[in-house]
């Protein structure tokens, strides 16, 4: 049974009810789901390098990384493509399971408007400067393992459009949408049904 490490989004509790819900599918799956709470005391601000760390703390205590899929939710999700796009020849992890994977890159943020869009949701200047130092091209071409990306209808156009094209860019990627979401839902982490229908049927390396 493969072990998926899954990190949370910005400020965000392992322990709410979206993630406990996310645990409930990845078992459901025949998973052995651990969710990581990162310390956001220690992160700076919504610095996914920052979170990249704590993460690879806890990927570091697995000595079989083909047992071990690396995965999150939006800065988590993040947070673990960067983890598995820096291991060294043998740490490779089995797979990634990116949830609403979110434009934060270097080639996304070339756009005025994406960058006036982060600042009206309160990111600062030097958040979206250091998601401009992160090429998606130059980590794609880095990832040596499949990768299962799912977003769902409650995420912003944005990271939809970024997703599918995401799933073109990633050697051997898979792009899954999430049913429609209940009347209430209000989470856009809503579809870890979809990610319980479709997980048993992935093949890992």
């Amino acid at each position: 049974m493969k072990t998926i490490l899954f990190a949370p989004d910005y400020h965000e509790s392992v322990l709410a009810p979206p993630y406990e819900d996310v645990q409930y599918n990845l078992e459901e799956a025949g998973y052995a789901p651990r969710l990581v709470q990162i310390d956001w005391r220690r992160s700076s601000g919504r610095n996914a390098s920052s979170v990249a760390r704590q993460l690879q703390d806890v990927y570091s205590e697995y000595p079989d990384p083909a047992q071990v899929i690396l995965g999150g939710y939006r800065l988590g999700a993040v947070a673990a493509l960067y983890v598995a796009a820096r291991q060294p020849k043998g740490r490779t992890p089995a797979g990634l399971v990116l949830a609403s994977l979110p434009p934060f890159f270097k080639e996304e943020l070339a756009s005025r408007s994406l960058a006036q869009d982060l600042l009206e949701q309160g990111y600062t200047k030097g958040q979206i400067e250091s998601y401009r130092k992160q090429s998606f091209a130059d980590i794609a071409g880095r990832i040596a393992c499949r990768t299962q990306l799912f977003i769902g209808e409650l995420d912003d156009t944005p990271t939809i459009d970024f997703n599918v094209a995401a799933a073109d860019m990633l050697p051997d990627a898979q792009l899954t949408t999430g049913d429609s979401p209940e009347p209430e839902a209000t989470h856009p982490l809503y579809y870890g049904s979809a990610m319980q229908a479709h997980l048993p049927t992935v093949e890992w390396s």
